[in-house]
């Protein structure tokens, strides 16, 4: 689905068309930002909370890049409130680790402002091609 015209970090979250439709549908949504030449999965990060609502939506994920060759980049911000990434956290975070097969898996357990602004600045200083996100 394409997305044009949200701006700011609060529209591109919260206000834009693709958001609301993946709010009434009970499929996936791919959301395209911008054109796209090649499209390689090289690197897909999926940002969760890791509780096992997550599973499900994960092992789809899995399967449908797995003939990709993807190294899956397993991303939990936690927010000021938290401060730090907790020992339950990286627990379930290595519990979907082990569900990535025969794929590359990394985890990577970020501090930030918000959850929003932690999934911004490190999209914004990783090499994902993808970023899947549970709702």
């Amino acid at each position: 689905m394409g997305s044009e015209g949200a701006d700011g970090l609060k529209e591109m979250f919260l206000g834009s068309n693709a958001q609301k439709v993946s709010n009434i549908v009970d499929v996936p949504v791919l959301i395209i930002k911008h054109e796209i030449g090649d499209f390689y999965l090289k690197d897909v990060v999926f940002a969760s909370d890791f509780n096992d609502d997550a599973k499900k939506p994960f092992t789809d994920l899995i399967r449908l890049v797995q003939n990709f060759g993807s190294t899956i980049h397993l991303l939990y911000i936690a927010s000021v409130e938290e401060f730090v990434v907790k020992e339950e956290t990286l627990a379930k975070m290595k519990e979907f680790e082990k569900l990535c097969w025969a794929l590359p898996c990394e985890i990577h357990g970020k501090a930030d402002q918000s959850v929003e602004l932690g999934v911004q600045h490190y999209m914004t200083n990783s090499r994902a091609d993808l970023l899947c996100v549970v709702h």
